[in-house]
């Protein structure tokens, strides 16, 4: 039985790409460099499904370099049309044609075979997402088009099924970051939200954008539902970017500072408290809100003992009462910025603290063996 024309170039494009990592990649590189060899090698079903059609799970070194210089290609295009061809042949020469059915999008979205290989170039994702959201795919050129589009962005915010397809997507939802008309569009609707705080890639991509960070710290609805979401606020609070500009941020404080949940969060984290410790607006939050007071009072350490000392980083929670006040030998706390504030009047939990809102840096005990100081520790 003589082997079909499809089977013979798979096997030859697979000896040629793959019998040998280095002399593979190199050969691959010679291909997609040469217009020539690059067209011919988009029109062939059997080269194509080398690189494209390499199983989920199977990854290695090879098969990785093969994809990400396939994507880089100016055939990455064609080459997707002409594997995507072998389901859906009366569409692999035209884009427009083989993403502007939604049934059929949705099918190669439910396939993590075929969504790779759509996911790998622009105007594809672009016009996958669009026709998802129930919008002629013929109007964008790709994903950029889209997530400049006020029009294709409510359209995609507001379709479960294209904002899923957005957030599954790196190249998407960075897009999407960085465009103040997509993630506006998003966080004005709440399920498109809700679904950006439910996914941490969708969060760190949101994070690693200024503007869009910037946007979500001074939204009260946009916290909320990051406060609401546990991937969300882990993503915020473990990142120093994010909590820095969340500790700028007064909306932000006040909706951290006012949320147990948060607060636990933030309490928990020294990425978080050293971004709270380094803001006079984050400090001024907290000082003003028992709630956030309370989540730092459940991690209180205690300093106690005749003339103790410590030296560090820490928020002052409460003085004994018989600990008396005294500069030059006894009894004091250095604020962070020089000062040391006569504490008798303000002893009582938290008085201290709401007082004078800095971090102490230094901390000396009373000479009697039974005063204390309860602190909770920054660095």
């Amino acid at each position: 039985m003589s082997i079909g024309t499809k089977t013979a170039d798979y096997n030859n494009y697979f000896m040629a790409l793959k019998g040998n990592y280095r002399k593979g990649t190199n050969r691959f590189r010679t291909i997609l460099a040469n217009p020539a060899t690059a067209e011919e090698y988009s029109t062939n079903l059997g080269g194509c499904c080398v690189v494209l059609g390499w199983p989920i799970g199977a990854d290695d070194r090879n098969s990785q370099a093969l994809l990400a210089m396939l994507k880089d290609s100016t055939v990455i295009s064609q080459s997707v049309l002409t594997w995507l061809g072998q389901w859906y042949s009366e569409y692999n020469q035209d884009a427009d044609m083989m993403y502007g059915d939604a049934v059929r999008c949705a099918e190669l979205e439910a396939d993590p075979l075929m969504a790779r290989a759509v996911s790998m170039y622009r105007i594809a994702l672009g016009k996958l997402i669009v026709t998802l959201s129930v919008g002629d795919c013929a109007d964008y050129a790709d994903i950029n088009a889209v997530v400049s589009s006020t029009e294709a962005m409510t359209a995609v915010a507001a379709a479960p099924a294209a904002m899923q397809a957005l957030i599954v997507n790196a190249d998407a939802i960075t897009a999407a970051a960085a465009s103040e008309t997509a993630y506006q569009a998003i966080f004005a609707n709440a399920e498109a939200l809700g679904a950006v705080v439910a996914s941490k890639p969708a969060m760190e991509a949101m994070i690693a954008s200024p503007s869009a960070l910037s946007a979500m710290v001074a939204s009260e609805p946009v916290m909320q539902t990051i406060i609401s979401s546990s991937i969300a606020l882990n993503a915020m609070v473990t990142s120093p970017v994010a909590m820095k500009a969340v500790a700028a941020s007064s909306t932000a404080m006040a909706a951290v500072a006012a949320s147990s949940t948060a607060m636990a969060a933030v309490a928990a984290s020294s990425t978080a408290m050293a971004a709270v410790a380094a803001s006079q607006t984050a400090l001024n939050a907290i000082a003003a809100n028992t709630t956030a007071l309370d989540a730092l009072y459940t991690k209180k350490k205690r300093m106690s003992g005749a003339s103790k000392t410590l030296s560090g980083k820490f928020i002052i929670l409460q003085i004994s009462d018989s600990n008396a006040f005294n500069t030059s030998s006894y009894g004091y706390a250095t604020l962070s910025d020089g000062t040391k504030p006569n504490w008798n009047d303000y002893k009582g939990k938290y008085a201290y603290f709401k007082q004078y809102k800095k971090v102490a840096t230094y901390m000396k005990n009373d000479t009697d063996s039974d005063d204390w100081i309860d602190y909770f520790q920054i660095a």
